[in-house]
């Protein structure tokens, strides 16, 4: 082995893998005191480069060694790694010129060991420069779905790849259920609902069949109710107008009440494996890394749709789909990607340009703005408490709440009964899509006999608290907090199901 200058181009280390070489001697070599004990400092600069190592032992290959490499059949392991190390390089540049390039004492780090390294990332960045035009310009669909068949997220609306593969289909509904839920929702707060409402209600059918109330009940907390509201119609629709079952073809999905063109897609492509574009906000980050589009969301929508569209292959496109959504969310994702495990890293060019972080790009939000209600919390002496059901066009469409005033900037005090109302002196605070909301609570409690001017008591025995929507909620949970110390009958009830 030779050690080389700064200058030279190409290298040649005779039985030494350059890969493994370089960790050793930024590990063996990092500037070490007389005394034998590390600088002041701690971990040598490159410790962040340490992520390399997950790409797996890198010694039976040299920097020119182009062989095929597992997943992926038509590139180079080192052509691979090449490219996420000099992604590194960059990130890491001011340290490599700490080690490389400042002046050390004699004992520290021998001049040649410094020449040797210095050659060394100069080598490899003229190793990225030239394997990058052997690297394929679009990435395979094949090398996803290949991935995707060992890594696929274990969902209960799913079936494993291996069935999709021999044949099978997933049941329409369950995908058509799980889409609505998960349409502004997190996959962890969608599976117990999930669960929920395919044990109660399990076909469409069932669903169609079911009562308004109790629908609506069971999806409180999840959001978005009017969502729920055309759950109930398009399983009517689908009932009374397919008998029964889900149609196939995109134009006829899009005509069934709360299903916009990502849903068509995602039902048409999964459940019945119809070659159909989807893209949801997974999708569109990793288009955007991948084929780095500089424009911001949400002007790159259709771009972004165009490239997701040029990848989808005609084969097995339920699971491509799936396999792009788990792919940026739980390698891809928004935050620290995993670019070393990921099996398109080899053509991103974000990764490429080193501006993953930064992608993808979005235009700056508004701020939003903060409106103020009064809710009215009256409870009777039996324990029965005032509620009234909301509106169904508008937000909360359909649910059960507190009679309270509008929501605006300046709400006008109009309570739903004749009382003596006791204003708490803590507010809540809730967050919608839009704007935050303020509600003041007033509370009251009545006689038998009093009437109501709106508004229903629901008695003690039938109310249950985690039935209502979050902001809702919220009111119930302050009122009788320990803190006002007002501890009604119905919390001794045991009917509230947290």
């Amino acid at each position: 082995m030779r050690y080389f200058n700064a200058g030279d181009r190409i290298i040649t280390i005779d039985g030494v893998d350059p890969f493994a070489q370089l960790f050793f001697l930024h590990v063996k070599f990092w500037p070490m005191s007389a005394a034998g004990q590390q600088r002041q400092g701690g971990a040598h600069p490159l410790s962040g480069v340490a992520n390399i190592g997950r790409l797996g032992n890198c010694s039976d290959i040299s920097a020119r060694d182009l062989r095929p490499m597992g997943q992926y059949p038509r590139l180079g392991k080192a052509t691979v790694l090449a490219r996420v190390f000099y992604a590194t390089l960059k990130q890491h540049r001011g340290a490599l010129k700490s080690i490389c390039f400042a002046p050390v004492p004699r004992h520290d780090l021998h001049p040649c060991v410094r020449r040797y390294l210095t050659g060394l990332i100069t080598a490899f960045q003229t190793l990225c420069e030239k394997v990058s035009s052997n690297l394929c310009d679009r990435p395979r669909s094949d090398d996803l779905l290949n991935w995707y068949d060992q890594n696929a997220r274990v969902l209960p609306w799913r079936i494993a790849p291996a069935l999709s593969k021999s044949g099978h289909l997933p049941d329409p509904y369950r995908v058509w259920l799980s889409e609505i839920m998960l349409q502004q929702t997190t996959v962890a707060a969608v599976k117990p609902y999930f669960l929920k409402f395919t044990s109660r209600w399990p076909d469409v059918r069932a669903l169609a069949s079911a009562q308004d109330p109790d629908v609506m009940a069971a999806w409180a907390g999840l959001g978005y109710y009017a969502r729920a509201r055309n759950l109930l119609k398009c399983a009517r629709a689908v009932t009374d107008d397919h008998n029964g079952v889900f149609p196939q073809e995109l134009s006829s999905l899009l005509k069934l009440p709360g299903i916009g063109p990502y849903t068509a897609a995602a039902i048409s492509a999964i459940a019945f494996q119809q070659d159909a574009t989807v893209v949801d906000g997974n999708v569109e980050r990793v288009m955007a890394r991948l084929h780095a589009v500089q424009t911001p969301l949400p002007d790159a929508k259709i771009e972004l749709t165009q490239k997701a569209a040029r990848l989808t292959p005609t084969a097995r496109p339920g699971d491509y789909a799936q396999a792009v959504m788990d792919l940026g969310a739980t390698v891809c994702t928004p935050k620290k990607p995993s670019c070393d495990i990921c099996p398109w890293c080899a053509n991103c060019g974000a990764l490429t340009q080193g501006i993953t972080a930064e992608l993808p790009k979005k235009r700056p939000k508004p701020q939003k703005p903060t409106r103020y209600g009064i809710v009215y919390y009256v409870e009777r002496a039996d324990g029965a408490v005032l509620l009234e059901r909301r509106p169904d066009r508008g937000l909360l469409g359909g649910m059960l709440g507190w009679p309270g005033s509008a929501w605006d900037d300046a709400p006008k005090d109009a309570p739903p009964v004749r009382a003596t109302w006791t204003t708490l002196p803590q507010r809540v605070r809730h967050t919608f899509t839009h704007f935050h909301l303020e509600l003041t609570i007033k509370t009251a409690q009545l006689s038998l006999s009093e009437p109501v001017q709106h508004g229903a008591f629901i008695d003690r025995h039938q109310f249950r608290p985690a039935e209502l929507p979050t902001v809702m909620r919220k009111v119930f949970d302050l009122v009788n907090s320990a803190e006002f110390g007002y501890h009604q009958p119905i919390l001794k009830t045991g009917h509230d199901v947290p």
